[in-house]
């Protein structure tokens, strides 16, 4: 169990973070970056194609998978999101750690530092003022910033403003 003051839920912004965008209002009590974050399951079944083993959308621990017609990654380029009638916006990119290793379901380890060492050979942040935040660690997905909040509900539709 843990326990955070309701009044103050948040914790101070790590430098690495504060490059991207993100708010102390962003950070929540227990999240290395934000409180939510979102992934498409049409990167995942990108990844899944890469790998010897599939994984699951769960691998990644993502508060929302977005199941649909996005294209693979396009949700990194989502700046706002509204998901039933709570808005979000992207405030910085989702980059994974050894966790990701792990299968959720079992608590064994994947092959071979699987699916993280793929991801590592072809999803990394290449914008050089960002990537010293980021070091070796790949991006999938994104985290939320809540905008204005909501009820979220499973099947809710997600809207993107292009």
């Amino acid at each position: 169990m843990a326990f955070f003051p309701s009044q103050k839920p948040t914790r101070p912004v790590l430098r690495s973070n504060a490059v991207f965008g993100v708010l102390d209002k962003d950070t929540g009590a227990l999240t290395d970056a934000t409180s939510f974050s979102l992934l498409a399951e049409s990167s995942v079944a990108d990844l899944n194609h890469r790998l010897e083993k599939e994984v699951s959308a769960l691998t990644f621990r993502p508060n929302f998978v977005v199941h649909g017609t996005a294209a693979p990654y396009e949700e990194e380029q989502w700046d706002w999101i509204r998901i039933g009638e709570t808005v979000f916006q992207n405030v910085r990119p989702c980059t994974r750690c050894l966790l990701t290793t792990v299968d959720p379901e079992t608590g064994t380890n994947y092959k071979n530092g699987q699916p993280l060492k793929e991801l590592k050979s072809y999803k990394q942040i290449t914008e050089e003022k960002l990537k010293p935040f980021a070091g070796e660690s790949p991006v999938l997905g994104i985290h939320l910033g809540l905008r204005k909040p909501g009820t979220v509900k499973i099947g809710d539709p997600v809207y993107v403003p292009f």
